[in-house]
């Protein structure tokens, strides 16, 4: 199974990485750094374009927020 990680500041999410890998998934990742607590545009895109091109079955973040 593939696993889209988001990435932004969280914290573990390098570890749960590694212990997804770990498992047998394969992981793969796309980051963003958040000025505050909504994304922008570029950023909505960007992960928009990861999820099409590597066609995840699970897409993973922590600690998100979004309004």
């Amino acid at each position: 199974m593939k696993i889209l990680v988001v990435k932004w500041r969280a914290y573990l999410v390098e570890d749960i990485i590694k212990e997804l890998k770990a498992k047998g998934y394969i992981v793969c990742t796309v980051s963003f750094e958040m000025t505050g607590y909504v994304m922008d545009d570029e950023d909505v895109l960007r992960i928009k374009h990861a999820i099409l091109e590597e066609q995840p079955q699970i897409v993973f973040t922590m600690n998100f927020f979004q309004e």
